[in-house]
């Protein structure tokens, strides 16, 4: 378990709500909401060198060849200018847009320098900001790209996701990551076994976005 509050937080993306103007949902608000509390409540941390809170999420998707939304559209980029509306410096804040999965979430922002294992200890830990039971997943892939979750501050959100859905999306990607170490491993699985089941799911069940991964 992490000693110190983290100052160098990813926060995940939830999803966009496309009913009228699209804007992040439920989910992503919170997330956002519980790194500007973290801010809030460890400012001293976060005027130290090397200080800062990546927003990260493209969008959502479970098949290929979905249209990407415009750039102003994206996860990534309405966390950030929410978070930087609830207060946070602009200079703290970072967005990765391109991500449309949780795996994605962290393998991009590992290739961006973002989630460099050797950056993290307990008394420097990376913080992860999610809905509680999403966070085990975070926490799981994120263990795979070398990051020890002794090194991790969970920061969740007060309002919980669904812990059902979670053990379902959990489930498959515990099999299908397993022996998998590192970004290109993570999305060749992805691409290859998690996305189609997931899809196929939701197309048998008609649950829509419900079991869209970058949840």
């Amino acid at each position: 378990m992490a000693e110190v509050a983290s100052n160098k937080v990813i926060t995940f993306g939830g999803s966009i709500v496309v009913d009228g103007k699209p804007r992040l949902d439920t989910w992503g608000r919170q997330r956002v909401e519980r790194v500007a509390q973290h801010y809030n409540e460890h400012r001293d941390r976060f005027r130290a060198p090397g200080a800062r809170i990546l927003c990260t999420g493209g969008w959502p998707l479970l098949g290929r060849g979905t249209q990407k939304p415009p750039e102003i559209y994206r996860e990534g980029r309405m966390a950030a200018r929410y978070l930087h509306a609830l207060g946070v410096p602009a200079p703290l804040i970072h967005e990765e847009i391109e991500s449309y999965s949780t795996g994605r979430n962290l393998t991009h922002a590992q290739r961006a320098g973002y989630l460099n294992p050797g950056d993290f200890t307990s008394e420097d830990p990376l913080g992860l900001a999610s809905s509680p039971h999403h966070l085990r997943r975070c926490v799981s892939i994120a263990g795979r790209l070398g990051i020890d979750s002794v090194n991790i501050e969970q920061l969740p959100t007060a309002e919980a996701d669904s812990r059902l859905r979670e053990m379902a999306i959990g489930g498959i990607y515990k099999v299908a990551l397993l022996g998998a170490h590192g970004p290109d491993a993570i999305e060749q699985r992805e691409d290859t076994y998690i996305l189609p089941v997931l899809a196929a799911v939701q197309g048998l069940t008609g649950t829509g976005g419900m079991l869209v991964p970058g949840n």
